[in-house]
């Protein structure tokens, strides 16, 4: 398995994130010094998660929800500068973009 590397000061968003592999992915992205936020519809998962991990930031959001999305990217758009990097994992896929959230919209994350 590739370990990743160099991710120092780079920013990541996780989708599904608060629990199983999407929870992996972003302590696999924190480990190589990724700064991570991460995304999850279930509340109670996110709570665990913050308790938990003081190295990886939580929000509850659901990614099938258009609103929720355009929200969330607002809310990064609005704190970071920097380019952020879209990681979404579900039960069905994971897809992974190198595009800026800068210049992606909402709806290709959605659902």
């Amino acid at each position: 398995m590739t370990q990743l590397t160099g991710l120092s000061g780079k920013r990541v968003l996780v989708t599904a994130g608060a629990s199983g592999i999407g929870l992996s992915i972003a302590a696999s992205f924190a480990m190589a010094g990724a700064k991570v936020c991460v995304c999850d519809n279930d509340a109670a998962a996110v709570a665990e998660l913050e308790d938990e991990r003081a190295d990886l930031q939580a929000c509850v959001a659901d990614v099938s929800q258009p609103g929720q999305v355009e929200d969330l990217f607002n809310e990064i758009k609005s704190q970071v500068r920097s380019k952020t990097y879209l990681m979404r994992s579900n039960l069905d896929s994971v897809a992974w973009t190198y595009s800026s959230i800068m210049q992606v919209s909402a709806g290709p994350w959605v659902g």
